[in-house]
């Protein structure tokens, strides 16, 4: 029940990306064909054929397929590469509607060569934008946010403030949908939706405010926060009616998650209205999925105000529905696949027939030439096919053999895997809740991405008295499985030195875990770089250590560094080995951060790539430009350059970032 849930916001969300993009490119009372009769050249044409293929989009798949044809027939008089992206793109929305994502990938791929072979960026970021969709949402690769990333940074480079509403909806949408792989998902999305509606408030692109209302309301009602859920969907309701244009998708979806948000017996007077309201547009096949979640939330509230009979009758009203949408879409597929295979019927019938006709006309000694080659060709034949069974038999013997071998790998690849997912578990289980470190530090963020599944990087955090706490930021040797099982051992030693050895100061902790961790590992030579903080909130004094990682301090927008000791915790220092601690008088408005060299040592550097790691020198200068931004926004600043920054590259480290402000 929660992915059909889900499916609807993302429904949504792509509805309004869509429509906020074409808003003003086709009228709600545009007539189909209108303009053909007095088109002057080709290129008039495409542009009223291209019109008609968007009319189509959403709601007759043949008839968008019908006049891209016609558009197709233009593409070489017109010559106009411009115009043919949008055909593409048009054709790939039409049958991304129709949950035809491999077709819609195809075209949407073609739009992005026709961008790159006329450096137009605004086609490359629409395509990025589009596969990113379907990459994420529809194959659930969460990898692929990058795609969003690339996009946004061209729209932000182009100030197209339309399109960079469309991508922080969609990076909202992203986060909320993936929340199980980020540490502050939740915030993100929040803030994503929050940033795309204050956009549309301060500039022109009103069109877009109901859903990004709609958008914001689910995100608090699948949240749980009723209150502003209720105002948001009521404002989107309220804004909806005012327009002369009915936007009916949004008014559906606002009055359904509006369901979710009753939660008590009181409540259930307003169900008849909502219900009613609802019933006048749920019959609408493209609402088909909306009712489905509807019947759902109508069933959760039902029972949780143990009315059962009511909600059984929903219960199976959903389970019908819902089984329905499946059957449709599972026939309608095996249609398309049975009409295209009769007409290929239809068209080798045609070719054999255009043979026998040309055999019948030939004369006698054509004939003879025609039968003693197809005689000596059918001897060909067979003796091809005489070898090429062999060939097969033999070929279809390594193949059992070969998936044997894979499924055995297939096998003990699963599990590896799910030994992996659960350390990651039992690593996260470990780590401090970033909402505990935010108690302590109020205005402060955590970027925490792991290369792999598990990291080699954490950060720490403990209260040592009422007004101190020990904050640490640290790199394991390695990254994955080895560098977790290393960032374990090394947050025990840390518990070991601060609840144990009652060690409060930076460097005798230092000390301390250096040794421990050596005894500990005894014979390997791994070990940890870390910086140490010791904050006292009354005073605003803090004590620094590190091993190889520095602390930042960006005071009036200069950047001020800490060195390091030069030397790692264990790996191949000595036992007894000191480290150097400095105290510092904070300042009011001083920002501290601290972190590893996965940030600084990612390899990117544009769109198209030239392999130059981003280096500490680049990176201090985001951390210096953005220092006047709260937390939340610096986080996302920070974010955005890193996956910016990467592109297409693979990331190379952990990343760890810890930031607060006095």
């Amino acid at each position: 029940m929660l992915k059909l849930r889900h499916l609807i916001f993302l429904f949504i969300g792509f509805i309004f990306a869509k429509f906020s993009i074409y808003a003003q490119k086709i009228d709600q009372d545009y007539e189909i064909n209108n303009g053909i009769e007095n088109s002057k050249n080709a290129n008039d044409s495409l542009i009223v054929f291209n019109n008609n293929i968007y009319f189509y989009t959403t709601t007759d798949l043949q008839k968008s397929i019908e006049w891209f044809k016609n558009a197709q027939s233009l593409f070489p008089r017109a010559n106009n590469k411009i115009l043919e992206s949008m055909a593409y793109e048009y054709m790939a929305d039409a049958y991304w509607y129709n949950n035809h994502f491999d077709k819609a990938t195809e075209y949407y791929l073609k739009c992005n060569k026709i961008g790159e072979e006329l450096g137009n960026k605004t086609i490359i970021a629409k395509s990025l934008y589009n596969l990113g969709w379907i990459k994420c949402f529809q194959l659930r690769d969460y990898k692929q946010v990058d795609l969003f990333y690339k996009s946004l940074q061209i729209f932000k480079d182009q100030n197209d403030t339309n399109y960079i509403i469309t991508m922080y909806d969609a990076l909202g949408n992203f986060y909320k949908n993936f929340t199980q792989y980020y540490v502050n998902a939740n915030d993100s999305c929040e803030l994503y939706y929050k940033t795309c509606i204050d956009l549309i408030e301060r500039t022109k692109y009103k069109t877009n405010k109901a859903p990004a209302y709609v958008n914001l309301g689910s995100y608090y009602a699948t949240n749980g926060n009723n209150v502003k859920a209720r105002y948001y969907l009521y404002s989107a309701i309220n804004h909806i009616r005012s327009k002369k244009n009915f936007d009916m998708y949004n008014y559906v979806s606002a009055y359904t998650m509006l369901i979710y948000t009753l939660n008590h017996r009181d409540s259930l007077k307003r169900l008849s209205v909502i219900t009613d309201t609802l019933a006048r547009y749920w019959y609408n096949p493209i609402n088909e999925p909306s009712r489905a979640v509807a019947y759902e939330a109508l069933y959760n509230v039902y029972f949780e105000n143990k009315l059962f009979e009511k909600s059984l009758y929903y219960l199976k009203a959903f389970k019908d529905l819902n089984d329905s949408i499946r059957e449709k879409s599972f026939n309608k597929n095996i249609l398309d696949r049975e009409n295209q295979y009769v007409l290929e019927k239809k068209d080798q019938e045609l070719k054999e027939l255009s043979l026998q006709n040309q055999i019948s006309t030939s004369n006698n000694k054509m004939n003879r030439v025609i039968i003693y080659g197809l005689a000596l060709f059918a001897v060909l034949v067979l003796v091809g096919v005489y070898f090429l069974f062999k060939s097969n038999k033999d070929k279809q013997k390594a193949n059992e053999l070969l998936a044997i071998q894979n499924r055995i790998i297939s096998e003990k690849k699963l599990e590896i895997d799910q030994s992996i997912n659960y350390a990651k578990g039992i690593q996260l289980a470990i780590l401090p809740e970033v909402s505990d470190v935010k108690n302590y530090l109020k205005d402060s963020f955590v970027i925490y991405l792991p290369k792999d599944i598990v990291s080699g990087d954490f950060y720490w955090f403990q209260q040592v008295s009422d007004d101190e706490i020990v904050l640490a930021c640290a790199d394991c040797t390695g990254h994955g499985v080895p560098g977790s099982l290393m960032s374990i051992v090394s947050m025990d030693k840390l518990n070991l030195a601060v609840f144990e050895k009652k060690l409060t100061e930076p460097k005798d902790i230092l000390f301390e875990i250096n040794n421990q961790i050596k005894q500990s590992i005894k014979h390997q030579k791994d070990g940890l770089d870390i910086a140490l903080l010791k904050i006292n909130f009354k005073t605003n004094f803090i004590s620094f250590s590190g091993a190889n990682r520095p602390l930042w301090i960006v005071r009036n927008k200069q950047l001020l560094e800490q060195k390091a000791t030069k030397k790692c915790i264990a790996g191949h220092t000595s036992f007894n080995s000191q480290f150097e601690q400095t105290d510092i008088q904070l300042q009011l408005g001083d920002l501290i951060v601290l972190s590893t060299d996965g940030y600084a040592d990612q390899f990117g550097g544009n769109l198209t790539g030239n392999g130059k790691k981003m280096m500490t020198k680049r990176f201090k200068e985001v951390v210096t430009s953005s220092s006047n931004l709260t937390s939340s926004e610096m986080e996302m600043v920070l974010r955005e350059n890193y996956h910016s920054w990467k592109g297409n590259y693979e990331q190379v480290d952990d990343v760890c970032v810890i930031g607060f402000k006095v």
